[in-house]
C-alpha cells in the first residue's frame, strides 16, 4: 500500500514538471521552448500520457452533498445543475453514494471550474428555493397543499427556464473536450442518463399559466440581481 502512496506521489510530482515544461515550451526563446517541449515529450511518454490526458489539463472534480433526500432529483433541480456546469465548461454527474441519504453531486472540470460552479450553484439555488418559498406563501391558505406544490413546481422549472435564456455556455477547446470525456470514460464509466421529476401541470388546477409566468419573471429578475 505504501509503495503505492510512493508511486502515485512520485507520477504526480512528473506530472507537475510536465505541466510546467509544456508552460515553458510557450516561451518566445525558441531554444527553451524546444528543450522544454523535448523534455515534456520524453516524460509523458515514460507515463504513457499524450496532450488529450485529463492529468495533464488540470481535470478536478468537486463533490458535495444535494440539499434534498429525495430519491429522483426535479427537473428543475436538474435542469439548475446542467445550465450552471455549461456555464463553467463543466460535466455533472449524480449519484448516490453507499449509506448516504442524500444525492451527491459532482461538478468535473478544469482547474478551479468545479469549484466555482459548485459555488455558482449554491448561490442560484437558494435563490430559487428563497422564490420558491415566497412564491408558496403569495398564494391562498385555502388552496389545496398537492395543488400549491405542484404550481410552485411549475414556477420554479419557469424560473430555471428564466436563468437558461441568459445563461451562455463556456466555450471548451477541442483539447478540453477530449480530456473530459476521457476522465469521464476513466472515473464514471457506467453513468447513465437518469430520470428527473417534472411538475405536474394538471395538478395545478388552473393556475399552471400564472405559476410559469411569475416563475419567469422572478427568475430573470433574481438572476439579474446575482451579476
Amino acid at each position: 500500500m505504501i509503495n503505492q502512496e510512493q508511486e502515485a506521489m512520485k507520477n504526480q510530482k512528473k506530472i507537475d514538471k510536465i505541466k510546467k515544461l509544456l508552460r515553458l515550451s510557450r516561451s518566445s526563446n525558441q531554444h527553451e521552448a524546444t528543450q522544454a517541449l523535448k523534455r515534456a515529450q520524453r516524460l509523458m511518454q515514460e507515463l504513457g500520457l499524450d496532450n488529450a490526458s485529463p492529468e495533464l489539463g488540470g481535470v478536478n472534480q468537486c463533490d458535495f452533498a444535494s440539499s434534498t433526500r429525495s430519491q429522483k432529483p426535479a427537473a428543475y433541480a436538474s435542469a439548475l445543475m446542467s445550465i450552471i456546469a455549461q456555464a463553467f465548461g463543466c460535466r455533472v454527474v449524480l449519484s448516490r453514494p453507499l449509506f448516504e441519504p442524500r444525492l451527491q453531486i459532482t461538478f468535473i472540470g478544469h482547474e478551479e471550474r468545479p469549484t466555482i460552479a459548485k459555488y455558482a450553484y449554491d448561490v442560484l439555488s437558494r435563490q430559487l428555493n428563497a422564490a420558491r418559498k415566497d412564491y408558496l406563501a403569495s398564494l391562498n391558505k385555502r388552496i389545496k397543499r398537492s395543488t400549491k406544490i405542484a404550481r410552485a413546481d411549475i414556477f420554479c422549472e419557469a424560473w430555471v427556464s428564466a436563468v437558461i435564456d441568459t445563461v451562455k455556455a463556456f466555450a471548451l477547446t477541442d483539447t478540453e473536450q477530449t480530456q473530459l470525456t476521457t476522465y469521464m470514460n476513466q472515473h464514471y464509466p457506467n453513468t447513465t442518463k437518469g430520470q428527473a421529476r417534472s411538475a405536474k401541470a394538471q395538478y395545478a388546477r388552473g393556475g399552471a399559466h400564472h405559476a410559469a409566468t411569475e416563475g419567469r419573471f422572478s427568475g430573470r429578475s433574481h438572476y439579474s440581481d446575482s451579476d
